[in-house]
């Protein structure tokens, strides 16, 4: 469960990072799979934070959700983060070091060309039934 993972997080720090690129992003917040459906598309791109020391995410369903609405991820490197989007730039996302290296490319959101056609496509390597196909054409 998220008890495993999520070592509580300073949400002071957290509004902190939001604040310090208010120029730059808006904070939501926690939204339902419905609002997400309706906003993330014209979003530039999702922001998350996260700080290895509060959280370690083994698969996060918020980023293929991003993906699957053609949106580019900007992230912390995790193992999770970095099997999904990759290593630093690339085509549908950005994985940062740091945080602050992460409120840098932010701040170059415009200047970071991302392929949101391969954002959808990336998203699709996790369709269930796909995934399933095959794993029983690997496994049988």
């Amino acid at each position: 469960g998220t008890d495993d993972i999520y070592k509580g997080a300073n949400p002071d720090e957290l509004m902190e990072f939001y604040k310090s690129l208010s120029s730059y992003t808006e904070f939501i917040g926690e939204v339902t799979h419905k609002e997400i459906a309706k906003i993330m598309p014209y979003a530039k791109a999702l922001v998350l934070p996260y700080e290895p020391r509060y959280f370690i995410p083994v698969f996060d369903l918020v980023i293929a959700e991003a993906l699957a609405c053609g949106t580019p991820v900007l992230t912390i490197k995790t193992g999770a983060t970095i099997e999904v989007l990759g290593m630093g730039k690339t085509r549908i996302g950005y994985t940062a070091d740091t945080i602050e290296e992460l409120k840098t490319a932010v701040k170059k959101i415009n200047k970071l060309k991302f392929d949101y056609i391969a954002c959808r496509r990336r998203a699709m390597d996790f369709d269930v039934k796909r995934i399933i196909r095959i794993w029983e054409r690997k496994v049988l």
